[in-house]
């Protein structure tokens, strides 16, 4: 997978066709804060994930701003759990409404919407 391949690349090195080994940082140091003796990296899923919720406020910041929209006709298919939604982005809500409505849109973005919902039970704890 692609965290695989970038801590590869983290960890050698190839000049003139010769592989290099750099010194080694413990996988779990990766995505510590510095402050904290770690390298700060987001992790690969992370950042797909957030990209993927990213992706999908724009698809809903579209349908408030043009209520004519298909986008609004699909996401507001019950008024009364869309309002209550909308205010409250939090885990309880994302696993109960906005995952399958992200689903709706992006059908192969299963182990993201796992992933996300996994930051968002840290984020409530």
């Amino acid at each position: 997978d692609m965290w695989k391949v970038f801590k590869s690349a983290l960890w050698t090195k190839s000049f003139n066709e010769k592989t290099i080994r750099r010194t080694k940082v413990a996988a779990n140091r990766l995505c510590i804060p510095v402050m904290d003796g770690g390298l700060a990296i987001i992790h690969v899923k992370t950042s797909a994930a957030l990209s993927l919720l990213s992706s999908f406020l724009s698809i809903l910041e579209h349908s408030v701003r043009d209520p004519t929209s298909i986008l609004t006709s699909i996401l507001h298919e019950n008024p009364l759990q869309y309002n209550t939604a909308v205010r409250f982005l939090n885990s309880h809500y994302f696993k109960k409404f906005w995952a399958k409505k992200i689903r709706i849109f992006f059908p192969q973005s299963g182990h993201l919407l796992d992933h996300l919902q996994e930051l968002f039970d840290f984020l409530e704890t």
